[in-house]
């Protein structure tokens, strides 16, 4: 792309969890696109010509590629189809070149179309390259993973969560992840509603949480709900019975399912998922008319091979209304489960998989491009010296959780039993 412009800093939102304002969930560097406002304390039409929203839409006007954006730049230049490029397909950019260079605007000009919601991180999986800040189930894992009376959590480099036992449970001292039980939101959201045309809700598992399901039933009463496509991400464990009649009120439901493997390996790494469960529901999706959906796996140091399995599932077990190309994006962090941390071995090993696995077949050829840049990422750096921390995660976590890596990836067991832990990193916050 020629130009530096991305239409979501003009149309779109997205409120965190804890009711934090973020310019985009691309934004996953540090200062993570946060403006510093609340969803508690500030309006969405005030927040949209923040001090951040002006910076960031004026360097895009003058060509420029923001910080926050980084995420977006370095899937660019590795040829992958950034966030950006995708909403290029949808929202004109026309009025936006002829926009006021300081990056102000006029919000009835520039309506909010997209908003993306994580109404808290209420979830029934806790997934090896998740944590605390997106999953509630995460909580007795985190205290029984890190070292001894750690109860407090980071969220994204901006809050730090305290976590209780209460009945020997494992619960959030805070009431930030609740933001959503201020009626103040829902008088205020319900005034947006007529312009938006696009919501896209996540968690946590956004299927469990009833305030997800209030926003649809807002929508559907004030008579917007056949103007707006909902874009889910969902662990498919479950699929509520009520839910395709509100469904078949808005005009198309995409779901990008978070699903990293096949079999046994997709419970290893979204623990306590139960493939078969998992596969039942995404059959389902061939009953909803309204509904289109995706595999949307996370690249990381447990799936990169498995991976390959999960596309030759997709080949041979077509689903109605499912797309049999998934949609994957890199994981960027915890830093340690990412693709670079492998041995300079272990990647060669790795590319030779993918070139055997290429030439088996046409349909996984012409894949190549797709696929390629998952092989760039991984060799485009070492940190090979953030090993010891995989070991040191992963046995912990195998431990609480009565698993055993070489059970479901033995060539990355073999990979981790040359790795020396040394007594100093048993001392280290095991999470980021």
């Amino acid at each position: 792309m020629s130009n530096k412009i991305c239409p979501l800093p003009w149309n779109h939102i997205s409120i965190q969890h804890n009711g934090d304002y973020r310019m985009c969930c691309q934004c996953v560097y540090p200062p993570f696109g946060k403006p510093g406002m609340r969803v508690q304390d500030v309006d969405i039409d005030s927040v949209r010509n923040s001090e951040l929203h002006k910076r960031v839409r004026s360097q895009m006007l003058a060509g420029e590629e923001s910080a926050e954006c980084k995420l977006c730049w370095d899937e660019e230049a590795l040829g992958l189809k950034s966030k950006r490029v995708h909403m290029l397909t949808h929202y004109s950019i026309d009025k936006i070149q002829t926009a006021p260079i300081d990056g102000s605007i006029d919000v009835e000009e520039f309506p909010l179309q997209y908003v993306d919601i994580r109404f808290g991180n209420l979830c029934n999986l806790k997934c090896r390259t998740c944590g605390p800040p997106d999953s509630s189930l995460w909580y007795e894992d985190f205290v029984a993973l890190n070292t001894p009376n750690k109860t407090e959590f980071d969220y994204y480099g901006t809050n730090k969560y305290q976590l209780e036992n209460i009945n020997n449970v494992w619960t959030l001292k805070h009431d930030d992840f609740i933001w959503y039980d201020d009626e103040n939101f829902w008088t205020s959201f319900a005034k947006l509603i007529p312009y938006i045309d696009r919501l896209y809700l996540t968690g946590g598992e956004p299927w469990f949480n009833k305030a997800q399901w209030r926003l649809l039933e807002l929508c559907v009463s004030m008579g917007y709900s056949k103007n707006i496509l909902l874009e889910y991400n969902s662990n498919m464990t479950k699929i509520p019975d009520y839910a395709k009649g509100l469904w078949d009120q808005f005009k198309l439901i995409q779901v990008g399912c978070s699903i990293d493997a096949v079999g046994d390996l997709a419970n290893y790494i979204r623990f306590p998922s139960k493939w078969e469960e998992v596969e039942a529901n995404v059959r389902k999706i061939a009953e909803m008319n309204t509904m289109t959906a995706k595999f949307a796996p996370t690249i990381s140091v447990f799936n990169v091979l498995g991976f390959l399995d999960l596309i030759d599932w997709l080949q041979f077990n077509r689903v109605y209304r499912l797309r049999p190309i998934p949609s994957f994006h890199i994981l960027q962090g915890p830093d340690y489960q990412n693709l670079t941390v492998l041995p300079l071995e272990t990647k060669k090993m790795i590319v030779e998989r993918y070139e055997y696995w290429f030439s088996l077949a046409d349909f996984r050829e012409k894949l190549r491009p797709q696929l390629t840049p998952i092989l760039d990422f991984m060799m485009s750096a070492d940190n090979s010296h953030l090993l010891p921390k995989l070991k040191s995660n992963t046995q912990k976590l195998d431990s609480i959780r009565n698993q055993n890596i070489r059970d479901f990836l033995p060539w990355l067991a073999d990979v981790l039993d040359k790795v020396e832990i040394t007594a100093d990193l048993q001392a280290v916050d095991m999470y980021w």
